[in-house]
This record gives structure tokens, C-alpha cells and sequence, in this order.
């Protein structure tokens, strides 16, 4: 066991000497992040948490879909492919999609509009200048949506697991081992179809390990939010033992021990954490203590995100950046667990909801960096 893991250390090793890679590095969107939280990783459990409206959503797809989807369209050299599943357990494949497309017409055109003026809510019809630039814009979607799968028609913790189970049976072999192995004799492996014939003789065998037919390959799982998971008919209508589940049963034992997919969970805190007392003891930032539904899911993850927004509690400075001029453009990414790196990190970043986009903030006491800042904020109200 010991030199196996050194064999994988030096290995690691030489892949960062030789210029490859070791995870989906977050470097190129969030320089200042990555020095604590390098990228994502295989086999890591993700959590983001932050109170209703403030942007969970947004920064789970911006850190975990457009993020690695851009780093390997970028680095073609890296051989790095993802597959994400994305279970949208609050919104529609529409919405998703819709939200995608804002994002890229901002990018790629710095064209701004929002989900309403896509689809020609607002009293003006969208523009056909905007339905063209969406239209030449077919061959991307086309190839990111061979890397996501939306889901929206699964929402309960065995459906949602099974769903998973279904794609890494496709994409790579389970193996089962003998539980006693007599003196001398080698340790034998069966795959999982093998297993399945076993009949009453299972008891004999333990599940051993899952071998990926493309170790190249990072498989993100994505649920938005868990809170909203629907319960097994087992768990009596809970849905605290439904969140326990997922997290615990198949998010942790499973899918990111022995498969080692990537899992980000989407969880709310509880809506007594804005009350009056949490105000007048200045506690309104996000915390591990007020998850909602279920706190026992950080003790699953291995790394929690939190998302503050001061502007929604009128406050006028926070780690010395100026509310009242950034206003609702302000979000606080805090890491609040990380059991595999550096904690204690809380970063401030630009936020724009409309196309969904996250910039990091320079440090507050650059004051001329911050001044232009500042002013093209207020120049665009």
C-alpha cells in the first residue's frame, strides 16, 4: 500500500516537472484561489453553500462547467477530458441552456443581456444581430454539450446514483475480490457482471476498486441543490435522511472513494441565518454550523465554499472593499473546510448575476486599482 502511494507521489511529481497536470487547474480564472485551492481534482467532494439569491448557482457552473470546459479547449496539449453531470434539481434543461448562452454572447461579443431580454420578455423582441451571433455559435454548444449531461427528470438520491452507476459501468470496470484468501493463493478479481451472477455466494466476495477505461478522463457530478432532493420511500418522506444519503452512501463512499468522480453539492444555509440575531452578532456570513436541511454534509466533504453578499445586509464595507460603490457586484468567496490544502481564505470577487460571470477582486488596499474599479461600476448605472 505504502509504495504504491509513493510510486503515485513521485509520479505526480514528475507530471508537474514536465509541465502536465495533476488536476483541472482553477489558475487561469481564479489566480489568487488556486494558491489554496489548486483546481479540481479527482475523487474530492465539493460543497457550496450560501443563502437564497446570493449566487450559488452561478459560481457551482462558472468553477465547475465553463472553468474546466475552457481549460481544455485552451490546452489541447493537456489531454485532459471532462464529462460533467449535471442534475439541475431547481431549474430546467431550457434554463440551464439559456443561462450558458447569456454567458457566452457576454464573452465572446460583450454583448449583456439577460435571461428575460434572450427571450424577449421585455417590451422590445430580441435583436436578430443577437440571434445570428447565437446561431454561429452552434458548433460550441454543440461541442460542450457532448461533454455535460443535464438532468432534470431524476431528483431522488438512488435515481440520481443509479444514473452515475450507469455511466461509469459504460466508461470503465468494476472489480470484486475474495473476502478469505488461503495461505499462498494470488487475490483474484472479478468484474461486476461476474459478480451479479454469483447468486448466494456474494457474501464470499467485497467490492475491490473501479479502473476508468480513460484515466484522462474527469468526471464531475453536479447537484443543484440538495436540499430539494426528493425522498426514498424507504426514508419515510425525510428529506434530512434523503441529504444524509446522497451525501454520505453515494457521494462519499462511493463515487468519489471508490470511483474517484468529482462531486460539487449545492446547499443552501438555513433561513434562520439572516434573522435579527445573526445580524446584531454580526454572524451573517455563510458557516459550516448553518447548513440547512442537513449540517451532517460537511463532515462528507472534503472541501465546503462559502458566498457572502454584504450589499444584501446594507453593509457599507467589508475586508475593506467599499459596498456602497460595488453594491450588488460584490460576492465573498470564503473557504470554509479543506481538509486537502490551505483554509481560511476569504476573497473578494466582482460578480455580474445577468451573464453569470466571476472576476477576483485585487486586494482592497490597492486603492488606484480599486478607484477604476469602482468607477466603471458607477458609470454603468
Amino acid at each position: 500500500m505504502f509504495e504504491e502511494r509513493l510510486k503515485k507521489i513521485k509520479v505526480q511529481q514528475q507530471n508537474k516537472r514536465s509541465g502536465s497536470y495533476n488536476c483541472i487547474p482553477f489558475s487561469d480564472n481564479f489566480p489568487l484561489l488556486s494558491r489554496h485551492l489548486p483546481g479540481i481534482m479527482k475523487g474530492v467532494y465539493y460543497l457550496i453553500t450560501a443563502n437564497s439569491g446570493i449566487g450559488k448557482t452561478q459560481l457551482a457552473k462558472y468553477m465547475f462547467v465553463k472553468t474546466p470546459y475552457d481549460f481544455i479547449k485552451s490546452h489541447p496539449e493537456s489531454g485532459l477530458k471532462i464529462k460533467i453531470l449535471y442534475f439541475a434539481l431547481e431549474e430546467s434543461k431550457e434554463e440551464f441552456i439559456d443561462t450558458l448562452i447569456v454567458a457566452y454572447l457576454a464573452e465572446k461579443y460583450k454583448i449583456k443581456i439577460d435571461v428575460l431580454q434572450l427571450n424577449s420578455m421585455y417590451d422590445e423582441e430580441i435583436s436578430d444581430d443577437i440571434i445570428e451571433k447565437v446561431e454561429k455559435a452552434r458548433d460550441y454548444f454543440m461541442e460542450l454539450f457532448d461533454c455535460i449531461e443535464i438532468v432534470d427528470s431524476v431528483s431522488n438520491p438512488y435515481g440520481i446514483y443509479k444514473y452515475c452507476r450507469k455511466y461509469s459501468n459504460d466508461n470503465g470496470t468494476h472489480f470484486w475480490t475474495q473476502l478469505k484468501i488461503t495461505d499462498g493463493a494470488a487475490k483474484k478479481f472479478i468484474t461486476h457482471s461476474d459478480y451479479e451472477k454469483l447468486g448466494t455466494s456474494k457474501g464470499n466476495w467485497k467490492y475491490s476498486h473501479y479502473q476508468q477505461h480513460d484515466e484522462n478522463e474527469y468526471v464531475i457530478v453536479i447537484s443543484d441543490h440538495i436540499s430539494l432532493l426528493q425522498p426514498e420511500q424507504r426514508h419515510a418522506g425525510s428529506k434530512h435522511k434523503a441529504m444524509e444519503n446522497w451525501s454520505a452512501d453515494y457521494c462519499r463512499k462511493q463515487i468519489t472513494k471508490h470511483w474517484k468522480y468529482t462531486v460539487v453539492n449545492i446547499q443552501q444555509q438555513a433561513a434562520a441565518s439572516e434573522n435579527v440575531e445573526h445580524y446584531k452578532a454580526a454572524r451573517l456570513e455563510p458557516s459550516l454550523d448553518n447548513l440547512g436541511d442537513n449540517k451532517l454534509t460537511q463532515r462528507d466533504a472534503l472541501v465546503v465554499i462559502g458566498l457572502f453578499a454584504p450589499y444584501r445586509y446594507k453593509l457599507t464595507n467589508y475586508l475593506g472593499y467599499d459596498i456602497t460603490r460595488l453594491k450588488d457586484h460584490f460576492r465573498s468567496l470564503i473557504i470554509l473546510k479543506n481538509r486537502i490544502g490551505r483554509p481560511n481564505l476569504n476573497l473578494g470577487l466582482y460578480f455580474d448575476g445577468a451573464i453569470n460571470k466571476f472576476k477576483e477582486l485585487p486586494n482592497s488596499r490597492f486603492t488606484a486599482t480599486m478607484e477604476e474599479i469602482y468607477n466603471k461600476i458607477e458609470n454603468k448605472y
